[in-house]
């Protein structure tokens, strides 16, 4: 094992005591380098040769010698470090800029050759993730894949259900809906796949392009994405807000299309059965209309010609796989080139509706003789008798799913638009006890989510019943749906993603006292950190360094002895900052200055000594003008 050494430096100052110091050379002792020549490699100085011929035992060191063998053309320096140790097996050389002057001077001049010998060309191109295995060809498989899937597709609406429930909590009828609606139309691709459906079956087929209404957060989007997921087809979203009539200030609504396309990798045959989901369809309705849902839009906006647009897209039409340019409009541009059918594209809506959500509301919430039906039992101000009750529920029920095709076309929709979406389906709000079964229940829970940002910096967080319960309360009143989850456990948890990677704490528990009182939750947490922790915390961000710094030497190696190991803990401490960001900042010359040695020596192990921590840029000139006065001499 090796002893930790203690320079007078650290005694002389007292930064810290001598017990704290005793156990920081326990940890040393506990995490010796993988590299067993380092034990032969102990120096005062900084610059040696050590060519010690050693071999990794590990995977990384596998990988790379599969690439090929690395053969020494000129061992004249191998021959005189190997002498100097005794002969035989290899050995270090010790000495500082005198002697390593010495040394190269008594080579003559000779250097150090490498040849490479790559064996099978093919071999290594796979190995570098081209070649056989290249990009295209993934693409290719994966929509091969993806087309077998549809050929064989056989799922059954309930199974569709059963998958939906592990990611989206409550939306039941939504679900079922949608299941029915999905299962309809792939059977229907199937049989368009394996040629079973003539072209005028094809052409009179009523797709079930599909309307979803509902409040923000409740899981609209995420459906999709799950039901796109399950049956293997592409998936492309757009804001309908981002479309234009002409395409040329704002998006095409033929960008969606094109969209798909790139979504399924460049396959058309592919593209021609996948989903397109448009967003905030509420928004572009008619200015005109009366009725909520509509927002008045500025002039270079027009809301009916992209319905119009849209309205082709759902119909049986083609569209170009080039875009249309401002050239190509102005009709200086090439042929359309290559296109691609909607026919069998499914296009799915969502829009919150909220204006016409009230009026719907307030129609079916009121009685022919004018009273309010209300949750609350009071008497009624007018008739003195008690008001007729509202169904338990009502809070957080949409009244969407009353919406005939009328109440749409009023509240801004084409009459032809609407016709063509016949599959329309209400999601109701979320309350606090859904938003907690979502934190508990649904397979892509945020809180999973914050658990693993925090186990990145290797802390286990676990967290209470209670401060679930108080984040979905807390949730509930940002009327954000889900999403008020991801707000109130950021708020929560944001001092904590700060704080806790630079200390040695491994775990934590979330609770509601936590949720409530963040700041001073965290501040408690901080108090039971002991100075032992602290020196846990600074050894590893040095070890951190050393993983950093070999990464971008690679294959040279290089370490911080126990000494420079001493001295940069206690200069990280009299600093306050990270010990990690200290040798960033204190080494930043180094991998270059490091290069440049092992280029004109061959040497490839380095300990990184006192002396060099100390003064880095002094100690590495002196190395490097030896290199330059040794290169001049043989001149």
């Amino acid at each position: 094992m090796k002893s930790f050494l203690l320079f007078p430096l650290i005694l002389a100052k007292s930064c810290v005591d001598v017990g704290a110091f005793q156990i920081l050379s326990t940890i040393q002792q506990q995490r010796q380098p993988v590299v067993p020549s380092r034990n032969n490699c102990r120096s005062p100085s900084f610059f040696f040769a050590c060519h010690e011929k050693v071999k990794k035992d590990n995977q990384y060191q596998k990988q790379r010698n599969s690439f090929g063998s690395i053969l020494s053309s000129s061992t004249s320096l191998n021959s005189e470090i190997e002498n100097n140790a005794g002969g035989g097996g290899g050995g270090s050389f010790i000495g500082g800029p005198k002697e390593l002057a010495e040394l190269l001077e008594s080579l003559g001049g000779q250097g150090v050759g490498v040849s490479v010998d790559v064996g099978d060309g093919d071999y290594l191109d796979e190995l570098m993730g081209g070649g056989k295995s290249s990009g295209a060809d993934a693409s290719a498989a994966k929509a091969a894949a993806s087309l077998e899937s549809l050929r064989t597709f056989d799922l059954k609406p309930k199974e569709v259900v059963q998958y939906l429930d592990k990611y989206v909590i409550q939306q039941t009828n939504a679900k079922k809906v949608l299941a029915v609606a999905i299962c309809d139309h792939y059977n229907h691709c199937r049989r368009c796949l394996d040629g079973e459906e003539d072209e005028g079956m094809q052409v009179e087929y009523a797709k079930p392009n599909i309307l979803l209404a509902g409040p923000t957060g409740v899981g609209k989007t995420y459906l999709l994405k799950c039901i796109a997921r399950l049956i293997g087809v592409p998936f492309t979203k757009g804001d309908a807000t981002k479309f234009s009539e002409t395409g040329v200030v704002g998006r095409d609504v033929e960008d969606l299309v094109r969209d798909l396309v790139s979504a399924a990798g460049g396959n058309t045959t592919l593209a021609q059965y996948g989903i397109i989901y448009i967003d905030e369809v509420d928004k572009i309705a008619s200015a005109s209309a009366n009725t909520g849902g509509g927002l008045a839009r500025s002039s270079d906006f027009n809301t009916r010609g992209v319905q119009n647009n849209l309205l082709k897209l759902l119909e049986d039409t083609d569209v170009s796989l080039q875009g249309n340019s401002p050239i190509q409009v102005m009709g200086m541009g090439g042929g359309r080139g290559e296109t691609i059918n909607t026919r069998n594209m499914l296009f799915i809506f969502s829009g919150a509706f909220s204006g016409l959500d009230d009026q719907l509301r307030r129609k079916k919430e009121t009685k022919p003789f004018g009273l309010d039906i209300d949750s609350s039992g009071d008497a009624s101000p007018i008739s003195g008798r008690g008001r007729i009750p509202k169904p338990a529920g009502n809070k957080k029920r949409s009244y969407l799913q009353y919406a005939q095709t009328s109440d749409f076309v009023a509240a801004g929709l084409e009459p032809e638009f609407v016709g063509r979406v016949p599959v329309r389906v209400a999601l109701n709000s979320l309350d606090a006890a859904d938003l907690k079964q979502i934190l508990v229940r649904a397979e892509g829970s945020v809180l999973k989510q914050f658990t693993r940002d925090l186990s990145g910096y290797g802390i286990n967080m676990t967290a209470t019943d209670s401060a679930l319960t108080r984040v979905a309360e807390l949730a509930e009143e940002e009327n954000t749906g889900a999403r008020g989850l991801v707000t109130i456990l950021e708020q929560a948890l944001r001092g904590h993603k700060y704080e806790l990677p630079s200390t040695s704490i491994r775990k934590f528990t979330l609770d509601s006292d936590t949720v409530d009182s963040p700041e001073y939750a965290l501040r408690k947490l901080l108090s039971t950190l002991t100075e032992e922790d602290d020196l846990i915390v600074r050894f590893d961000d040095l070890k951190r360094w050393e993983r950093f710094i070999n990464r971008q030497i690679d294959p040279i190696d290089a370490w911080l002895t126990d000494e420079a190991l001493d001295f940069m803990v206690t200069l990280s401490m009299e600093t306050g900052g990270s010990a990690y960001s200290l040798a960033r900042s204190r080494f930043e010359d180094l991998p270059d200055a490091l290069k440049e040695i092992a280029e004109n020596t061959g040497q490839k192990q380095f300990p990184l000594t006192l002396s060099l921590v100390k003064d880095p840029k002094g100690e590495l000139d002196s190395w490097l003008k030896v290199i330059e006065k040794k290169d001049t001499d043989s001149d």
